[in-house]
Order: C-alpha cells, then structure tokens, then sequence
C-alpha cells in the first residue's frame, strides 16, 4: 500500500549503523558502517542477490552476503533500473541483477543470480574506484580523475562516441567540455548523465 508520509523501515539490521543507501526504480540497497549490505523491494530481476527471482517482494531489509560478498565488506554501491553493484574493500567489482544490457560489465548479458566478482576492464588492477553509478549503464571514477562506463548505450549515455552497447569497463576520452577537468559528482540517468567538475 503506498505511503503518504515517511514511515520507517522495519528494523532488521539491529544496532547497525547506516553508511549509505542506494534507491533504484523497484528496490533499494543499504551500506553499513561495518560493510554490510542489505536490500529490499522487488526481486523478479535477481535484484536482491539471493539467488532466486520471485514475483514477492522483500518487505524488510535482507542481509545480502551471498556469493562474492560471503567473505567481502563493500565500500561503494550502487542500484541500477534491473541490477546492483558494489566496489568491495579490496577494490573489486561486485554486481548482481539481470545484466540485460551488460549493466555487471563481466562480459556477458547472462543473468547474476547471487553477487560475482565482474571484470574490471579497462580500469586496470591498480586504479581505485572511488564513484560507482547505475542505471540501464554503469559509471565508474577512479582515483586518477578517469572515468569508465559500460551497459546500455542506445542514446550515447556512455560518452564513446557511439551507440553501440558495452559490456566491459570502457575508458571514457575526456574531449570538449571535459578536457583537462577534475570531476567531483557524478549523475546517472536512464539514458543521460550529468557530471560536476571542480576547478577552471
């Protein structure tokens, strides 16, 4: 039933605290203090990560430690329309979800039934990942000020000169508007994305 006024989210994450939330179109992802990872809403994408897809919603807050994220703390996270990711504390891509369009960016579109460590691409093995964004796309800002995306692609979402669908982290070339900037915040639409930069 919706709700006219903020209610409160039942309670099942007992005295921890909460780091950050992510709120996608059907479900929402919450980060822990201590690196735990808990989601609800609907599940019919694989969304929840529990290994199962059911038209029954998850009413309150499940603790996601399945898969690649049994023996792993996350650091980031992020909801895209139909898929999550999470950057770990030992800087690994976590994704799980529906990987229509390539969104986990593990090279593949097969479905991500419980969290899997996906391919870090272009991003390399040194870079750390300090911004992780999703929608139908993904976005990704390392710490050298360099921006990677992947996924769906159909309105140039992805910034590399093309249309056509990535499904591996892709260096994004800073040309135009972008050239020599620092980039501070980053927003990620379904088929758009506004980036802040910092300085001249």
């Amino acid at each position: 039933m919706p709700k006219n006024k903020p209610t409160p989210v039942a309670n099942t994450m007992g005295s921890r605290s909460i780091y950050s939330i992510a709120v996608g179109a059907r479900n929402v992802l919450a980060l822990t203090k201590s690196g735990l990872v808990y989601a609800w809403g609907t599940n019919t994408n694989y969304q929840l990560g529990n290994g199962a897809a059911t038209n029954t919603s998850q009413l309150q807050p499940l603790l996601v430690n399945f898969g690649a994220l049994q023996y792993r703390k996350a650091v980031l996270l992020a909801v895209g329309s139909i898929d999550a990711m999470v950057v770990t504390n030992d800087n690994q891509l976590v994704g799980w979800g529906s990987n229509t369009n390539g969104a986990l960016g593990d090279g593949t579109v097969n479905a991500r039934t419980t969290p899997v460590v996906t391919s870090k691409g272009a991003i390399g093995a040194t870079r750390k990942i300090v911004g992780l964004y999703m929608a139908y796309h993904t976005m990704v800002l390392t710490d050298d000020n360099r921006l990677f995306t992947w996924g769906y692609n159909a309105a140039g979402q992805l910034g590399d000169g093309s249309t056509n669908n990535r499904y591996q982290p892709n260096f994004v070339y800073y040309i135009g508007d972008l050239y020599q900037k620092t980039i501070s915040k980053i927003a990620v639409g379904g088929n758009f994305n506004l980036v802040l930069t910092s300085g001249t």
